[in-house]
């Protein structure tokens, strides 16, 4: 039980090393914490595993791959910038319900990407300036 937990300790030092200081991607990071953690328990290099495991999310990484060609159409058409100036030219007068669409709007590439920095970067970018205009701080 006693090596188990030292294992785990290892593991977890090797993760955040690798995440912080390495500045290597979370998936990499779990992939060595996970090699290391083999090699101490002395299974070697589970290389089945690895690649079984990184199949497993072939799915998912294919699905966020064309939402964001998806989204990157929608934004090189203007639909973005459109649907942004429909929002704020209808509802700038009233102002609860303008923020609830522009939220809405701003968390609508998230939620099909996964990825919640490019959804601000997009259409955070395209409503900021109006936003602005409308006097609410930058910061």
């Amino acid at each position: 039980m006693v090596i188990e937990f030292y294992i785990l300790i290892v593991m977890l030092a090797v993760f955040a090393l690798a995440v912080f200081l390495g500045r290597f991607p979370i998936g990499v990071s779990l992939a060595l914490a996970s090699i290391i953690g083999a090699l101490m328990a002395g299974y070697g290099i589970p290389l089945r595993h690895l690649v079984e495991g990184s199949f497993a999310y072939l799915d998912p990484i294919l699905i966020i791959a064309s939402a964001m060609v998806f989204m990157e159409i929608i934004k090189e058409t203007g639909a973005l910038g459109e649907i942004s100036r429909l929002i704020i030219t209808h509802l700038h007068n009233r102002p609860f319900w303008m923020l609830l669409l522009i939220t809405l709007f701003i968390m609508f590439p998230g939620m099909i990407t996964g990825l919640s920095t490019a959804a601000v970067l997009t259409t955070g970018a395209i409503v900021a300036p109006a936003l602005m205009h409308l006097g609410i701080p930058r910061k």
